[in-house]
C-alpha cells in the first residue's frame, strides 16, 4: 500500500478504486455507498463498471458523554452495535443508557425517513443475486460497513465486496471478517477524520446527493 494518506478529492479516490474493480462483471453488480460523502467515492465506481448505484443512510447513536459511539442504525431500522467495545462493557452500557438510547434511535430514524423522503432505496431487489460492492470514503472502526453487511444478510447476494481508499489497520481485520473481498488503498495505523484525508472537501448538499441517487435508483431498469 502507499505511503501517501492523503486524496486530492473523494472523484480522483474513487476512480482509484474504480480501476482496481475493474475486473469485476458490470451485469449482476450493485454499489452500495454508505453515507452521503460515499455517494462521491461510490459513484466513480458505479460509472466503470455501468451498475446500479444506492445508499443506505446511517446515523451513530452516542451516549451523553459525547464521546462514545454504543452502536450505528439505518434507515432500515436496523441497529448495530459497536463491535470495538467489548461485550460486557457494552452490555453495561446498553442497560445504563436504555431510555436514551431507544430515543436518540427513534430521533435518528425520523431525520433520515423526513430526509429520504418517500423513495425506497433499499428495495431487496436492487441487490438479490448480485455482486454488492459496499463503499465509504474513509473507515475508522467499520461501523458502517457493518451496518451496511447487516442489511444484506438476509438477502441472497452473490459476493460482499467492502471498498474504500483509506481505512484504519484497527479496522482492516474486522473488515476480513464480514467480507468476501476487500479493497482498500490506502491502511493508516493511527485514522484522524475522514476530512483530514481530502485535499478537497467541497462535498454537496445532502439534498443534491440524495436527490442524485433518487435519480438513478427510479430510472433504472432493474429486473
Amino acid at each position: 500500500m502507499a505511503n501517501n494518506p492523503y486524496f486530492a478529492s473523494r472523484v480522483e479516490a474513487g476512480k482509484s478504486l474504480a480501476e482496481r474493480l475493474s475486473d469485476i462483471s458490470n451485469t449482476d453488480v450493485t454499489v452500495l455507498a454508505v453515507s452521503e460523502g460515499s455517494v462521491i467515492v461510490a459513484a466513480q465506481i458505479a460509472s466503470k463498471l455501468h451498475c446500479l448505484i444506492t445508499l443506505i443512510m446511517t446515523k451513530a447513536i452516542g451516549l451523553p458523554d459525547g464521546l462514545t459511539t454504543i452502536g450505528t442504525i439505518a434507515d432500515s431500522g436496523k441497529f448495530t452495535i459497536n463491535k470495538s467495545i467489548s461485550i460486557g462493557a457494552l452490555e453495561d452500557l446498553m442497560i445504563e443508557y436504555q431510555g436514551t438510547i431507544e430515543l436518540s434511535k427513534l430521533a435518528a430514524l425520523h431525520d433520515m425517513h423526513v430526509l429520504g423522503g418517500k423513495n425506497n432505496l433499499l428495495d431487496k431487489k436492487f441487490f438479490r443475486n448480485k455482486t454488492v460492492i459496499v463503499v465509504s470514503d474513509g473507515v475508522k472502526h467499520g461501523n458502517l460497513f457493518q451496518a451496511a453487511a447487516d442489511y444484506l444478510h438476509d438477502i441472497k447476494i452473490k459476493k460482499l465486496i467492502l471498498a474504500t481508499p483509506i481505512c484504519s489497520v484497527e479496522a482492516v481485520d474486522r473488515l476480513h471478517i464480514i467480507a468476501d473481498r476487500l479493497e482498500i488503498i490506502r491502511a493508516v495505523p493511527m485514522f484522524f477524520t475522514t476530512s483530514h484525508y481530502y485535499a478537497n472537501n467541497n462535498l454537496p448538499s445532502n439534498e443534491k446527493i440524495l436527490d442524485y441517487i433518487e435519480n438513478i435508483v427510479n430510472n433504472w431498469p432493474v429486473v
